[in-house]
């Protein structure tokens, strides 16, 4: 069927050619004008003098509005549902006046533009940092002194030269102390944030345990760039290495293992379904490193570019809340 701009599409099948997804609803706009869409997706026109699209497009995006989806699909099940036109058509929807529906679209399209900048902002910031991280391990840009001197050059050892694995265990079941345990679930990926903990006396298996200061890295599964600075003395399991400086500072460190150049070496790792950092791979690679006060100049920059993102993050977060508060108040759920 041929697309018509404000035209009302709505389906219940993934169409990746949209990139519409399960319960996907849209309103096509002068760029879709002329396509072809796809049989799974009917189509409706808005009659001016009862409904505006905007306003029914974020109607069946609410929880509500996707419960009245489901009643509309009676046939299949899961993944094969389809959309009851006849059922679709016979939905009861409460509407206010055209005019009325006209300002709730307006305030909601402007709240979805604030989202998409505070997503941009949050997004640019992250690849910023990687690009940042790249070129400081990279040696592309180098900080100078409180004089506006040059430091000395980087330093080049082994891992294992520069930073130590701890073997300090925790058994919670002959230990009298109680601590905070971290599994893997609780450090979020490329973020380098702490999500939770769980009690050490729940748990049964024998953990690593770590002071606060040393940085975590998981190492299974490598490639989900898992890394954390402990913010506590606690425990965590032992798929999570305990890092601690001996060249370097923790604050350095925590910045070294996001590098490109250790997570290369990371992911050379044994295993294949479970892969795993190999230490004996890890502390035998070669890697630089410039003196403690560049180290702290370094550190410090990241660590402020790290608060940028959480506080953007942050923001994005509490638009995203607001958002659904007001479609619930508006749209009782």
């Amino acid at each position: 069927m041929t697309i018509n701009q404000r035209d009302h599409v709505v389906g219940l099948l993934d169409h990746e050619e949209w990139n519409l997804q399960e319960q996907a609803v849209a309103v096509t706009t002068d760029r879709e004008e002329g396509m072809v869409a796809s049989h799974r997706f009917p189509m409706y026109v808005a009659k001016d003098f009862l409904a505006e699209p905007e306003f029914i497009l974020r109607l069946f995006l609410t929880h509500k509005g996707k419960k009245l989806l489901e009643l509309a699909s009676p046939g299949g099940a899961g993944r094969n549902k389809t959309l009851g036109q006849k059922e679709f058509e016979s939905l009861k929807i409460a509407l206010p006046s055209p005019p009325e529906q006209r300002k709730v679209a307006t305030f909601l399209l402007a709240v979805d533009e604030r989202i998409a900048q505070l997503r941009a902002r949050y997004e640019w910031l992250t690849k910023y940092k990687k690009g940042v991280i790249r070129k400081l391990f990279a040696q592309d840009v180098r900080f100078k002194d409180a004089a506006g001197c040059e430091f000395p050059d980087w330093q080049e050892s082994s891992f294992g030269e520069v930073a130590e694995l701890r073997n300090w265990k925790y058994d919670p079941d002959t230990s009298a102390e109680a601590l905070r345990c971290v599994e893997l679930e609780h450090v979020s990926q490329e973020t380098g944030r702490l999500l939770g903990y769980v009690d050490s006396k729940l748990q049964r298996s024998v953990k690593n345990r770590f002071a606060a200061g040393d940085v975590l890295f998981g190492k299974l599964r490598p490639y989900l760039r898992k890394y954390l600075k402990a913010p506590f003395d606690g425990a965590c399991s032992t798929e999570i290495w305990v890092l601690n400086g001996k060249k370097v500072t923790n604050d350095f460190l925590f910045y070294l293992v996001q590098s490109e150049s250790f997570m290369t070496t990371a992911q050379i790792s044994s295993g294949s379904k479970m892969p795993r950092a190999d230490w004996g791979v890890v502390s035998s690679g070669e890697v630089a490193y410039p003196c403690p006060e560049e180290q702290t100049k370094i550190a410090g920059f990241l660590f402020a570019l790290d608060a940028q993102i959480a506080c953007a993050e942050s923001q994005l977060e509490s638009a995203k809340r607001y958002k659904q508060g007001i479609l619930r108040n508006m749209f009782i759920q």
